[in-house]
């Protein structure tokens, strides 16, 4: 049922996974009560729940198992225990080691983004993108929105983030925040190049600089800079998903 993780330089992570529990008793209520105080008050940690039936959660909540300090962000509900996983992997993105800031000159972006590509081609595909200033709030798209193209992140802090079910603890449920992104980032491309609505829906925390390929644009690419724009992007999926299994490996264990 508990997973607990802890990454260099990271909070405690505890991960409840109540996906085989049916009811929740006065002795497990006061035990979840006292694990809640000790995660909170002695090891700092962040307490995810996942996978909570909805009679569990009404009794927790009657208890105040769900009540807590929101500037420490110490308790998390979610539907699945994937959810919290992926929730957990974000925690320690944002905890990890960063690399040397990316440029904030939108050209430099693009030439280190795109350096693999042939010779000759770096111009197309440069010609393609446009760039884009959003404010703080803006959406740039939501889930179930059409296919829209590819957006790279040149300044400011964006997220990610899925829309939960309605709860006890979220009468109207909640906006789940997928993953943290910065400069450097690359989103959208997955339905760019498949033709499947947003799956995610993406907001601006600041101001922020994007240069966005359309899909009209990334379609019109001749073949040999439609393929360039594809090994950088399938990289990129392919070190997230790397990276991605390696966290939920060691929450597993």
């Amino acid at each position: 049922m508990g997973r607990i993780a802890r990454t260099a330089g990271a909070r405690v992570i505890v991960v409840l996974d109540f996906a085989r529990v049916s009811d929740v008793d006065d002795s497990a209520t006061r035990g979840l009560l006292s694990l809640k105080r000790i995660a909170h008050d002695e090891h700092d940690a962040v307490l995810l729940v996942a996978a909570l039936p909805a009679e569990c959660e009404q009794v927790l909540a009657r208890a105040g198992f769900f009540d807590a300090d929101d500037a420490k962000d110490a308790i998390k509900a979610f539907e699945y225990v994937y959810g919290a996983l992926e929730y957990a992997e974000s925690l320690h993105l944002r905890s990890a080691r960063r690399l040397p800031p990316p440029p904030s000159d939108p050209a430099a972006m693009l030439r280190r983004t795109f350096a693999a590509a042939p010779d000759g081609w770096f111009h197309c595909i440069e010609s393609a993108f446009e760039i884009v200033d959003v404010e703080a709030g803006e959406t740039i798209w939501n889930a179930g929105d059409p296919a829209s193209g590819i957006a790279l992140v040149v300044s400011g802090r964006l997220r990610t983030s899925l829309r939960s079910r309605p709860s006890v603890v979220f009468a109207g449920g909640h906006d789940r925040e997928v993953e943290p992104s910065g400069p450097g980032s690359l989103h959208g491309y997955l339905s760019a190049f498949t033709g499947h609505s947003h799956h995610l829906t993406f907001t601006a925390l600041t101001d922020a600089r994007l240069l966005v390929i359309s899909k009209a644009r990334l379609d019109a690419l001749p073949a040999t800079a439609m393929l360039a724009v594809a090994r950088v992007v399938m990289a990129r999926s392919s070190h997230e998903y790397r990276h991605h299994t390696a966290v939920v490996a060691n929450l597993m264990q």
